[in-house]
């Protein structure tokens, strides 16, 4: 991936998130 950060950006963290809330709200 492109940025010398190991920190994730804000839209890759939404991204984990909401996938997050999807599959654990059975």
């Amino acid at each position: 991936k492109e940025g010398g950060t190991s920190h994730f950006t804000v839209d890759e963290l939404l991204e984990n998130v909401t996938n997050y809330w999807n599959s654990n709200e059975k």
